[in-house]
């Protein structure tokens, strides 16, 4: 199975990503915001409810 991204994946990611942007005053909150995301994620693989 390869690993492809479709066109509503990538839609959907980069919608996330304007949601986290617009509610940061600066890059270092955004960089934060991403960073509790992703280390949620790791921690429960699959659910992106998860925070950190």
């Amino acid at each position: 199975m390869e690993n492809e991204m479709t066109e509503n994946q990538l839609t959907t990611i980069l919608r996330m990503f304007s949601m986290i942007l617009d509610g940061c005053q600066d890059l270092e909150e955004a960089k934060g915001k991403v960073d509790k995301l992703l280390v949620g994620q790791q921690n429960n693989p699959g659910d992106w409810t998860t925070a950190g």
